[in-house]
């Protein structure tokens, strides 16, 4: 259990290279879901028309989708358990 642990903390501060440009939060989102590798659920009709900004650089994934969904309706949160990001207003 301990190696788990170690294993998630290890992973959770890994860096990833973006370069999501700004956009609409489904297009955004799915890129995001490309290049991270990492899984994000939400209702379509949350997202639509959400104007997103540009998310450029290295960084955690934590960080890109924060910065992602910055100054929009919508909020993050992420399992723990299976690591999935979760989206909502």
């Amino acid at each position: 259990m301990f190696a788990f642990a170690l294993f998630t903390s290890v992973f959770a501060a890994d860096k990833k290279t973006f370069d999501i440009p700004a956009g609409t939060a489904d297009k955004s989102l799915k890129q995001f879901t490309a290049q991270s590798g990492a899984e994000v659920i939400y209702p379509a009709e949350i997202v639509r028309g959400v104007k997103t900004p540009a998310v450029k650089g290295e960084m955690t994934l934590e960080e890109a989708i924060q910065r992602l969904l910055a100054d929009t309706t919508l909020n993050v949160k992420r399992d723990e358990r299976s690591s999935t990001f979760m989206i909502s207003r």
